[in-house]
Formats: C-alpha cells, sequence, structure tokens
C-alpha cells in the first residue's frame, strides 16, 4: 500500500498477506481471513474472522485493531514473529476473545470484558477511559509481560498470573482479587510502578519489588517469593495467628488484638545509623492501626546479608526513637534465616538483627603505618584482636589518628567503618590484600573524604560498599591501577565519590551498583556483575563489562561500554538510552541479552551464542575496523563504518529494516532476511554489500534502495543467483564458470562490473545501465530470440571489455573505450541516443535500428548469420581505415529514411540495396557475395579501390568518384551487370579491370578514365568535354547513341563498333 490512506466501510476476504505500509481501516464491514494468512504493519479493522481451518500470522511489528467483534474459528498465531499487537479498539462495549496474545491493548473507552482464559505474553495495555473486565467467573489470566493500567482493570473470581523468564512491572492503581506470582525463577522480580492492592496473593516463585509503592493486602499472601518495600494488611486481625508480610518467614503475631491494618517496609542494605554498622543489611519498619497486648515478631535475613553477623548468637534489634536497642530472641533458625522475638510490648518502629556486642577496634597509627602492628590499635568494645581479625569491626578516621593506615600482607576483617574525625588513606601495596566478612562504610558528622588505595593488589568486600551516605564531601574514593575490587553486595556511589581506575584493573559485583553521583573512571579495567538474584547495573562509562549470572537478571540504562561486553553467563537488559559499545559483544551459550527501547551502537564485533532478544530498537554497527556478527535476530540494524567490513558468520533476521548506511555488509554465505514480508533494506552511496552464497541475497522486505553511489558485489566462489532489484553500482567477483545468473529485470543505476574470473550471464529479463558497462571477465548474454536485454540509458558513460549482447538499446551516450562488441539480436539506438564504437568492431547478428547517432572508427560486421533488418533513421558515421563488412549467408533487409554512408565497405553476403548509398572508402565485394541495387538509387563509391570478386548487379546508378587519390576498379568478378546508369566523375584517374555490363555510361571525370577490358554497353555512352578516357587498344560494345568529345589522345586508338549502328556524333578538340 505504499505511505497511502485507505479506508472502506465494506467487507472483504484475505486468502494471503496484508501488507500495509501506510494507513488502512475499516468503519464497517468484516475482514475475513480464509486460508494461510499474515498481517505485516497496522490495520485498523471493524469486525474481523478468522474462518475454520485459517490461519493469520501477526508477524513482527503488526498490530490488529478490532472495532467490532473478532471471531475466531481458526488460528491466531501471534508467537512465530514478535512482537506483535491485538487492540479491541471499540467505542462500546466488546468481548476480548479468550487464547493468546503477544502484546493485547483494550482502549476507545467503554468496557472490555475477556470472554474466558486469557494469555499475554508480551505486555497487557489498558488506555484511558477504558475498563478491562477480567471476568465475573474463575478465569485464569497469565500475564508474560508487564501489566500497565492506564485506565481501569475490574475482576471479580479471576486468577491473574504473573509468569514467564522476564522481570515486568505492574503500573497503574490496580485492584486484583487474586493475583499470583509463578515466575520462571526465583530471582525474577515484578516492580510497582503504582500502589496496588490485591485480595489474596500467591507468591509461588519469585518476588515483588514495590519501590516507593505500597501492596496492600486485604485477604491473606502465601508462598516463598519475598516482597521488598512496603507492604499493609487491611483486614481482620486475630489473636495468635502468623501474618506474613515479606516472605513465608517474617510475620507479627498478635495477642488481644484489636488491629485494622498492619504496615512493613522491608529495606535491604546498611544500616547508617546503627552501632558501627554492625548489623545485618536489612531494616524491618512496622506500623499498627489499633491496639495489642504483645506481640511476636518473627523476622528474615538472608546469607549474603551477614554482614559478618553469627548467625547463632543474633538477637533482634529494635529503634526506639532515639536510639538502637536490643529486644532479644526467643528462637532462630539458620537453615530459613530467621530470629523470633515473642511477646514483645511493642511491635512498631524499625527492626533489625545483629550480634549483642561484637567486637570493636580503631585505628591509631600511633607506632607507624603498617596494618600488622598491634600498637597502631586502640580496642573500642569486646574482645578484639590487635591487629584486628576476621571477627572484629575496623574503625578507621573516627577518632584522629597519626599515620595513615597500609597493609602489606593479606588481612581479614569483619568489617570496616570510616569516620569524620579525620581524612584516612588506607593503602594496599606490596604483598598487601584486604578482605572484609561485611561491610566497608562510613558514618559522618562532619565533611570528610578518605581515600581506600588498592592499586595492584586485591579487595573484597564481603557485604556492602558504601562510598558515601549520600551527602557531598562524605565520601570514600577508591582507587585502583591493576588490582582487584570484589564486592559481594551493594556497591553504592553518591555525595560524590569517585571510583578511579588507572589501568587494566577488575571489579566484581554481586548486587546492586547504586549509582548516584561522583565520577567513574573506568581506564582499561573490567567490571563484572556475578550475582545470584536481579543486579541493577550501575549508569556509568564502563570499559569491560561482563555479565557472570547463574541466575537473575541484571538491568540497568547503561550508555556507554567503551570496550567489551561480554555475558558470559544469564542475562543482561538494557534500559532507554543509547548505547555505545566501542569493541565486541558476545553472548555465551545459555546466556540472554535483551535489546532496550533505544539503539545500541557497536564499534566491534557480534559473537552470540545464546539468546539475543531485540527489543524494539536496532543495533548500529559503527566503527573503523572489520567486524564480524554471528546469528542473531534483531529489530533493526545499520552498518556505518568508516572504513573495513561487518561480516556475517551466521544467518541473520531483521524485524524491521537493514540500513548500510557506509562501509561494507559482507554476507558471506549467509542470509540477512526479514523475519517477514515488511520493512525496507536500504544501501547509501559509498557503501557496499557483498554477497557470497548460492541465493542469500536479503530477502522479504517490502522495499529496496540502492541509491546510485551504492554497490552490491555478488562475489561468491559458486554459482550464484542475481535478485532483480534496482542496483547503484554492481559488481561481480569471482567464481570463474560458475555465473552469476539474473532471471529477472534489474535496474543498474551506476556501473555494472564483471571483474577477471567472474562470469556473468543474463539468462533473461532486462538490465537497465545507467553507468558504465566494465567487462573484464565472462558475460554470458540470454540466448537468441529470448527477452533478455540491456538498457543503456546513462549520460557520457562508456563500455569497456569484450562483450557479446543478446539485444541492446541505446537511450543514452556510450563510448566503447576497450574491446569487440556483438549484438546476437538486436541493437536499437533510440532518438536522442549515442553509440560510439571507437576503434573497435561492431559485430551484428541481428537488426539494426539507428535513430540517434551511431559512430564508428572501426569495423562494423552484419555477421549474415540469420535474418536481419538494418533501418537507419539517422546515417551511420564511419572512419577510420575499418569499415563494414556484410558477412554470412542469410542477406540483411536494408531500410534507411536517407542514405546509407560507409567508410570502406566489404561485402561478403548478398545485399539488396534500396536507399542511397555512398561508400567513403574502399568497396570489396567478396568471392560468393553480391550487390544487388534497386532502381531509382544512387550508389557511390569514393574510395582507392573497388573490388568485385563477386557480384554487381545494378538497376540503379552507381557512380564512380574517388575524393582523396586514384582509383583502381574492379569490375571483373563473378558479374558485373549494370541495367541503370555508370558514371564515372571524380578529379583523380580512374583505372578499371574486368569485362563488365553496362546499360548507360557517362564519362564525366577531370582526369583520365581508363578501362583495363573491353566494355559492352547495352544503351548509350556519354563521354562529356571535361573528360578524358583513355580507350586504349579495347573494343567497346554500345547498342545505344554514342556522346564523345574526343581528346587529341583517342584520335588513333578508339575503336567503336555499333551493333546495331546508330548515329554516332564525334567532336574533336583542338
Amino acid at each position: 500500500m505504499g505511505n497511502a490512506i485507505i479506508t472502506t466501510a465494506v467487507g472483504f476476504t484475505i486468502t494471503s498477506s496484508l501488507i500495509v505500509q501506510g494507513t488502512f481501516s475499516a468503519s464497517a464491514g468484516t475482514a475475513t481471513f480464509s486460508g494461510t494468512c499474515a498481517l505485516h504493519g497496522t490495520a485498523n479493522l471493524f469486525a474481523v474472522t478468522i474462518s475454520s481451518g485459517a490461519t493469520l500470522q501477526l508477524y513482527a511489528n503488526a498490530l490488529l485493531g478490532i472495532a467490532s467483534t473478532f471471531t475466531r474459528t481458526g488460528t491466531l498465531n501471534v508467537t512465530s514473529t514478535v512482537p506483535n499487537t491485538v487492540e479491541f479498539k471499540s467505542s462500546g462495549a466488546q468481548s476480548v476473545v479468550t487464547g493468546t496474545y503477544h502484546h493485547l491493548t483494550v482502549s476507545n473507552g467503554n468496557t472490555k470484558s475477556a470472554s474466558n482464559n486469557i494469555t499475554v505474553n508480551g505486555d497487557l495495555t489498558i488506555n484511558a477511559s477504558t475498563t478491562f473486565y477480567a471476568g465475573a467467573l474463575a478465569y485464569t489470566h497469565n500475564y508474560l509481560g508487564s501489566f500497565i493500567n492506564g485506565g481501569a482493570f475490574t475482576s471479580v473470581n479471576t486468577i491473574n498470573i504473573f509468569s514467564g523468564s522476564s522481570n515486568a512491572t505492574i503500573s497503574g492503581a490496580t485492584t486484583f482479587t487474586n493475583l499470583t506470582i509463578n515466575k520462571s525463577s526465583s530471582a525474577n522480580v515484578v516492580t510497582l510502578g503504582s500502589n496496588i492492592n490485591v485480595g489474596t496473593l500467591t507468591m509461588t516463585t519469585g518476588n515483588i519489588n514495590t519501590g516507593s509503592n505500597t501492596l496492600t493486602i486485604t485477604t491473606t499472601r502465601s508462598g516463598n517469593g519475598l516482597i521488598w518495600g512496603t507492604i499493609t494488611r487491611t483486614h481482620t486481625f486475630t489473636g495468635s495467628t502468623n501474618y506474613f508480610f515479606e516472605g513465608p518467614v517474617t510475620s507479627v503475631t498478635f495477642l488481644s488484638p484489636s488491629v485494622t491494618s498492619v504496615t512493613m517496609t522491608v529495606t535491604k542494605g546498611a544500616i547508617a545509623d546503627f552501632p558501627y554498622g554492625s548489623s545485618v543489611n536489612r531494616t524491618y519498619d512496622i506500623s499498627v492501626s489499633g491496639t495489642y497486648s504483645g506481640a511476636t515478631v518473627q523476622l528474615h535475613y538472608e546469607d549474603d546479608e551477614l554482614n559478618g553477623n553469627t548467625e547463632s548468637s543474633m538477637e533482634l534489634w529494635r529503634y526506639n526513637g532515639t536510639s538502637w536497642v536490643v529486644s532479644g530472641k526467643n528462637s532462630n533458625n539458620t537453615t530459613t534465616n530467621f530470629v523470633t522475638k515473642s511477646l514483645a510490648p511493642d511491635a512498631t518502629n524499625r527492626w533489625t538483627i545483629g550480634d549483642v556486642t561484637p567486637n570493636v577496634v580503631r585505628w591509631d597509627g600511633s607506632s607507624s603505618t603498617a596494618w600488622a602492628t598491634a600498637a597502631n590499635w586502640t580496642t573500642v568494645q569486646g574482645t578484639p584482636s590487635t591487629p584486628p581479625s576476621s571477627t572484629d569491626i575496623v574503625l578507621i578516621g573516627t577518632a584522629a589518628f597519626t599515620n595513615q593506615p597500609s597493609i602489606t600482607t593479606a588481612r581479614s576483617v569483619r568489617s570496616i567503618q570510616f569516620g569524620s574525625a579525620q581524612a584516612a588513606t588506607l593503602s594496599l601495596s606490596s604483598s598487601g590484600t584486604l578482605t572484609t566478612g561485611g561491610n566497608i562504610t562510613g558514618t559522618w558528622s562532619a565533611n570528610r573524604t578518605h581515600t581506600i588505595s588498592v592499586g595492584s593488589r586485591t579487595l573484597t568486600v564481603g557485604g556492602d560498599l558504601a562510598l558515601s551516605n549520600g551527602t557531598s564531601s562524605r565520601i570514600i574514593n577508591l582507587t585502583a591501577s591493576t588490582g582487584t575490587i570484589n564486592v559481594s553486595g551493594n556497591l553504592t556511589e553518591s555525595g560524590g565519590a569517585n571510583i578511579t581506575f588507572s589501568s587494566s584493573g577488575a571489579l566484581s559485583i554481586g548486587k546492586d551498583f547504586n549509582y548516584v553521583s561522583g565520577t567513574f573512571t573506568p581506564s582499561t579495567s573490567t567490571v563484572t556483575y556475578d550475582g545470584s538474584a536481579a543486579q541493577a547495573v550501575g549508569v556509568v562509562s564502563y570499559n569491560n563489562l561482563v555479565i557472570n549470572k547463574a541466575s537473575g537478571i541484571a538491568a540497568g540504562d547503561v550508555s556507554t561500554i567503551n570496550n567489551n561486553l561480554t555475558i558470559t553467563v544469564g542475562r543482561l537488559e538494557f534500559g532507554s538510552s543509547y548505547l555505545t559499545i566501542g569493541g565486541d559483544v558476545s553472548i555465551a551459550a545459555s546466556s540472554t541479552l535483551l535489546g532496550s527501547s533505544n539503539v545500541t551502537e557497536v564499534q566491534g564485533s557480534w559473537s552470540n551464542s545464546g539468546t539475543f532478544v531485540p527489543g524494539i530498537a536496532g543495533v548500529y554497527f559503527s566503527g573503523s575496523t572489520g567486524c564480524t556478527i554471528s546469528a542473531s535476530t534483531f529489530y533493526f540494524i545499520t552498518i556505518d563504518k568508516s572504513s573495513g567490513a561487518a561480516t556475517l558468520t551466521g544467518n541473520i533476521s531483521i524485524n524491521n529494516g537493514l540500513d548500510v548506511s557506509s562501509g561494507t555488509l559482507d554476507l558471506s554465505t549467509f542470509t540477512a532476511n526479514s523475519t517477514s514480508l515488511g520493512g525496507g533494506f536500504s544501501v547509501s552511496s559509498g557503501a557496499t554489500l557483498k554477497v557470497g552464497g548460492a541465493a542469500n541475497f536479503p530477502s522479504s522486505y517490502i522495499n529496496y534502495s540502492f541509491v546510485s553511489g551504492s554497490t552490491v558485489e555478488y562475489n561468491g566462489t559458486v554459482a550464484q543467483a542475481v535478485e532483480g532489484v534496482t542496483y547503484g553500482h554492481l559488481i561481480f567477483s569471482n567464481g570463474t564458470t560458475n555465473a552469476k545468473t539474473l532471471g529477472s529485470a534489474a535496474t543498474v543505476a551506476g556501473n555494472l562490473t564483471i571483474n577477471s574470473g567472474a562470469t556473468f550471464t543474463a539468462t533473461s529479463g532486462i538490465i537497465n545501465l545507467s553507468g558504465n558497462w566494465i567487462n573484464s571477465g565472462t558475460f554470458t548474454a540470454s540466448s537468441p530470440g529470448n527477452s533478455g536485454a540491456i538498457i543503456l540509458s546513462g549520460t557520457s558513460k562508456t563500455i569497456t571489455g569484450t562483450t557479446t549482447f543478446n539485444k541492446a538499446y541505446i537511450h543514452g551516450s556510450y563510448t566503447v573505450s576497450s574491446g569487440n562488441m556483438t549484438f546476437i539480436d538486436e541493437l536499437r539506438i533510440i532518438p536522442g541516443g549515442s553509440y560510439d564504437a571507437s576503434t573497435s568492431t561492431t559485430t551484428l547478428s541481428g537488426d539494426f535500428t539507428n535513430k540517434g547517432t551511431f559512430t564508428s572508427n572501426g569495423a562494423v560486421i552484419f555477421s549474415g548469420t540469420a535474418a536481419q533488418t538494418i533501418s537507419l533513421t539517422n546515417a551511420m558515421s564511419l572512419g577510420g581505415s575499418n569499415g563494414v563488412v556484410f558477412s554470412g549467408t542469410v542477406s540483411p533487409t536494408l531500410r534507411a529514411a536517407s542514405s546509407y554512408e560507409f567508410n570502406n565497405l566489404d561485402i561478403n553476403n548478398t545485399v539488396f540495396s534500396a536507399d542511397p548509398w555512398t561508400v567513403a572508402g574502399n568497396l570489396s565485394i567478396g568471392s560468393g557475395g553480391a550487390l544487388i541495387q534497386d532502381a531509382s538509387t544512387i550508389h557511390t563509391f569514393m574510395g582507392e579501390r573497388v573490388t568485385n570478386d563477386g557480384t554487381i548487379d545494378s538497376k540503379g546508378t552507381i557512380i564512380f568518384s574517388p575524393a582523396r587519390a586514384p582509383q583502381d576498379v574492379q569490375l571483373a568478378g563473378v558479374e558485373f551487370t549494370s541495367t541503370g546508369t555508370v558514371i564515372f566523375d571524380a578529379a583523380y584517374p580512374i583505372t578499371t579491370i574486368g569485362v563488365p555490363s553496362f546499360n548507360d555510361v557517362i564519362i564525366s571525370n577531370t582526369e583520365t578514365v581508363t578501362p583495363g577490358d573491353d566494355w559492352t554497353i547495352g544503351r548509350n555512352f556519354i563521354i562529356n568535354d571535361v573528360s578524358d578516357f583513355a580507350a586504349g587498344a579495347n573494343t567497346y560494345s554500345v547498342a545505344g547513341n554514342i556522346y564523345i568529345v574526343v581528346a587529341p589522345s583517342m584520335r588513333k586508338h578508339l575503336l567503336l563498333i555499333c551493333l546495331p549502328l546508330r548515329e554516332v556524333f564525334m567532336e574533336v578538340m583542338a
């Protein structure tokens, strides 16, 4: 449909494909899909029917809009080519037919009601002013993507399940009667974008992160999945009943409750105001509406949140409004990871878990810089070791000290907390390494900047590494050269803190990289995300980025990776920013990369042994060096390389389009086909597409755009099929006798080049060439009588290399720069066209039509092997020492609007002439050749020689008129017969040999005409008074009148025998 706007109000039937590139809408009638059908593009229809036995496949990015009823007794295929969308968009109430959709949208107001169970493999979108009624019966709806509620959602008895392997979002205030989280992995996360209410919540597999929103449960929750964020339970609370919040072991149990609502906020991470930062990395904040006489609080933790605490000895801590105090414990479980406190008088406020009296030691540096020297340490609490050991908390800068600490051997501590009394620089050098079982954090009451200098050594953080509390100038800067930094927990860069690599160091992160502010300088380092749960990827510029996750998804809105992106194990999801990758992308087996909603620019190679989900944006291959691209499915691809080629190493599939903007895309033997009949394929000026397979030209695109300056090169070593499209420059290379074969019409806006060692065969179809023809290899034209032809339509272009064409039509202006040309069926020069053969030989085996300009300084051969018509609206312009040759045994048909003009002319065939001829050069009639001249025509021979070894049979006028030198005329041969007139008329002597049969002869030469043999003249013989006729001793038989003005030299030699005797007029000159 192009870019047209088409509307209809009548029904129609589709039996194959509906392809929409513009706008297509129906305001009435039924669109019936019958047979195996496909939809490409956007079709906003009225009623839709998929007939029994029929299939309708929605191709990538297709949208099927339904404004009335949807009747499906056949099959709707939404899974083979994704993404695609079905939109129910009636302005009135509408039934959403049971079944599976990719994206499902309800819009245009009123209520859209599910008719039964629905599965949405992509996103469900409820547009503004529209209600999606999930149904009053116990339908089950599965959502594998996100739930986007911009209108209203009504659910009574339905079960709504979030499943699938992708993380998802629920946005828009929504109430679910029954909600189940049953994702593929326990590491999957469903994130709330708005407050939601749930009657019965089942957390089978996967987690919920409420973010800044609230999840309200009005009945109950169950299952092993976890909830992070704010959970409110609003219902009747019964005494001695466990009410679960975050997970299956996090509960509050009331005695004698008169409670209407309980809210628990679960926050993961270090607690800034906890003494020495020694608690687990988790906080529970509980608020209660109502009264109770006591409560049992049971709180959960995870092993990677321990922060160096000893599980068996941990107790609950509660913040009383001014400070943290130990609440104690009644029980705990180190397998399911919980601690319980019974009969707490107050369940509200913040809670956490930790050791009661941890060992704490402070750096004083009074003796030296050596970490390992006991005299540099002061005990603060408990019974720590000096120097500190793996069970001791270390304080640095919380009090004044003398020397900065330096670690030169392997050291382990429980955790480190920096203070604000004095700025500290902790250095690792020599053989120094530092390992913490828990966090490295800071607590500030004033601005202070600390530094951890890893250098070429190793820092391992078993918990979180927080480089600031978020306040500017209260920071810990982290530096390294070739060293390694391992963070098992969260890495937080805020407050303007800097992370600086000066060389090829390494940073590994086990949880989230929470980047807020500061400068991350990657140099040539590598950052690896290797946690087992979902991870937030910090929005910083990376050098090398590696994803090495056994489970969970790493996600982040990254914009710059200076070098390589490697996904060794796991799954990475990009955000919405334009992402530039300066090196290679490598996706290993069992790994997944989810494309973003914006362009990903890759300056290196693309290696995919796993899964790439393309998203709704393209991959842009740039850079100045060659790269490879392995088998993948892309949404869109742009090749924009300043030099070098992007070479395929596997078949790629493209959902929406392929653009070679600059540089080279080398398909090798692989394919780059559209996943559906749609999208466009373009090659820009200066860019090149190389095709190396037998039949692997990109297919299934609707639009092909190759501008005149673009290049497509078929360079395979095997026989290749050449696609019939419009090219810019077209080049054929390699293959020797394995030909590149064109089977249909093609247009070449630029040059067509056949390189040495390549064979191009045009079996049928027309080639329309606007550029130069360059043949250094082999061209096999279509067989005689076939439709194959070439149209030469360029201006001031050239033809290079010996070539045999079948049919050639000259619409433009072409000059042969080298090689000889043969035309089998036809050479036609249209008005305004010009063909300059230069000094090459032109062989014409078929028809020749010249309505333009034909110029040749070489031989022009009419081969005479088949019937041919020579039609000259305009005369040929012939020069040089070569000329026209009529060969063969089949006589040509000659037609001219004015006359034929030849330079040298060789006739080795029988030529019938019905038009005037001028032969400026020599005329040669070969043995077996014949010139048959019609009456009322004049043939003028102006060359130095007329050689007749065959037959001249003239009924018209022949004029021997040498223009540049004396002329020798050989009249002998099989026959020279004239029943018309022969005139000798020139300023140069003419000598004849042979016995001719003349009719009328006129001698008008100003120089001597000298016959070498007897003449027989059937009618009149006229010698003008300005002429000199040297009769010699020959005999001249004249059957008509003789008019002679005799020169003195003829007085003694002229013998005239007149049979029968007629009147003779003779005048003797004085």
